[in-house]
């Protein structure tokens, strides 16, 4: 996985490029705040790198770090105090980007484009896709462009999520998702994850089922970065 800087998409688009073209690479991240002041990233100025990205047949991963300077929620309310903004910039600025891919209509205007939060859990997700249907239910063609399917069908159609292997209420999320959008990660090396045995004990979780399991332990992550 490769990290692309958003601030010259030109120069992001090469090092797409370079990352599949030399290293194999099988997706990217980027960080969901956008870098240029009011250049959100359904912006026209980013579609070139979306469109990149499904040539290359890549997934495209959103992934916060606390204190990016680049207006993070939290920030403006609690200075430089990092955890607070963990607790809210990760979850909600996952959030507002997802209101860009699928209310925006990124995904709408590149359907091969796989996108997937990471490290914002999805206990959230259930919530936040039946609120964007029914703000583009209420604003489609009055405050927000006309959609082919709405933002929930555009999530399942294209994205993916990674629930936290701790994360309760699994069985919930499943029941409201499905499975076929759900991954996970041990976070890797970082003290808070759950290396080294994060995955026997997901997998043998009472709530999960050996079916579940293996969809978001192996199944989905393939098809994701299409491994």
């Amino acid at each position: 996985i490769g990290q692309l800087d958003l601030r010259d998409v030109d120069a992001a688009i090469a090092e797409a490029r370079r990352g599949v073209q030399e290293h194999g690479f099988r997706g990217f991240f980027v960080m969901p705040e956008p870098p240029l002041p009011g250049v959100t990233l359904e912006r026209a100025y980013y579609d070139p790198l979306w469109s990149t990205l499904e040539e290359l047949d890549v997934a495209l991963a959103l992934h916060n770090v606390a204190g990016t300077g680049l207006g993070q929620i939290g920030a403006d309310r609690f200075g430089p105090w990092a955890l607070p903004r963990v607790a809210a910039a990760f979850p909600l600025e996952s959030q507002l980007t997802l209101f860009s891919f699928l209310v925006g209509g990124i995904c709408d205007r590149h359907p091969d484009l796989r996108v997937v939060v990471l490290e914002s859990g999805a206990g959230w997700l259930p919530f936040w896709l039946w609120w964007l249907d029914e703000l583009y239910e209420r604003y489609a063609g009055i405050d927000c462009d006309e959609l082919s399917a709405p933002p929930s069908e555009q999530f399942r159609r294209q994205c993916f999520v990674s629930v936290e292997m701790e994360e309760p209420r699994l069985g919930a999320i499943v029941d409201a998702l499905g499975v076929d959008c759900l991954l996970t990660a041990s976070d890797f090396p970082h003290p808070e994850g759950t290396f080294p045995n994060g995955v026997r004990e997901f997998a043998a979780r009472a709530d999960v089922g050996p079916v579940t399991a293996r969809a978001i332990l192996s199944d989905n992550p393939r098809r994701c970065y299409r491994l």
